[in-house]
């Protein structure tokens, strides 16, 4: 039986369960299951999230210090 503590299902639409099959058998070098194939599509968005958040923080710290230095304070 499955480990509630651990897992959780979710449902999908015919075309979108349609979907990460093909993903499961295209995308990678060998088919993985479709669990596998949509852990990894979300964890690779979280990625791209927190790579996004980090370069707008990067450019908000480098805009807010370019103010400091032109304007001797931020304002």
């Amino acid at each position: 039986m499955t480990d509630i503590t651990k897992y959780k299902n979710v449902t999908l639409t015919k075309q979108t369960y349609s979907h990460i099959q093909t993903l499961s058998k295209e995308v990678f070098d060998v088919p993985i299951s479709l669990s596998k194939t949509i852990q990894y599509l979300a964890e690779k968005e979280i990625e791209e999230i927190k790579r996004i958040e980090k370069e707008k923080e990067e450019a908000k710290k480098a805009l807010e210090s370019k103010k400091k230095n032109s304007h001797g304070k931020i304002k």
